[in-house]
């Protein structure tokens, strides 16, 4: 067992310290393998991927090489600049399937005074949370936070039940695009 442990950590410390010149053949010239990063293609802004950015050639820092399959490149999500935006001033989000409680829904004439009124109520007591007002015509809805799981949003809908009863019966969780900060 310590011959093999052995002969691993040699193995490591080489490839480690002189590249893919030194990996066993069958790892080195089995073909659909990455054995060094002068077989990563620089690719286009809308194509790049963690790989690229691990592999990147910049001045002070180490060298990366990642020895894999060509099939692994297909597996990884491709990260594109919309899927990026700012919260806030200073805060990256990006958005994914989630939950939120709709607090109200309408469509009468004063709807929208409504949502306003129902908005600023919920953002004085929980400031922590995200209140949106969406007009979808005719209706007027409002919706607060963003929940990855539904037990998170269970609670909070909760406590908005708690706080404000009259609220009650048009306040329920739904199912929507959430941000979630990086």
């Amino acid at each position: 067992m310590k011959g093999i442990l052995l002969h691993t950590l040699v193995l490591f410390f080489a490839l480690t310290t002189f590249g893919a010149a030194f990996a066993p053949k069958s790892l080195a010239q089995q073909p659909g393998f990455i054995n060094s990063t002068s077989q990563i293609k620089p690719v286009e802004n809308s194509e790049r991927n963690i790989l690229v950015d691990l592999v990147a050639i910049k001045t002070g820092q180490g060298i990366v090489r990642i020895h894999q399959s060509n099939a692994i490149k297909g597996l990884i999500k491709v990260r594109t600049s919309s899927s990026i935006d700012l919260l806030d001033d200073e805060t990256l989000f990006t958005t994914m399937p989630g939950y939120k409680v709709q607090i109200y829904s309408g469509n009468a004439r004063d709807s929208r005074s409504i949502a306003n009124s129902r908005s600023a109520q919920v953002k004085q007591l929980y400031p922590d949370l995200e209140s949106v007002i969406l007009y979808n015509a005719p209706f007027w809805k409002v919706q607060i936070g963003n929940f990855v799981t539904r037990e998170e949003a269970q609670e909070v809908l909760r406590n908005v039940k708690k706080s404000f009863p009259s609220f009650g019966k048009q306040s329920f969780i739904v199912r929507t695009t959430i941000k979630v900060p990086i």
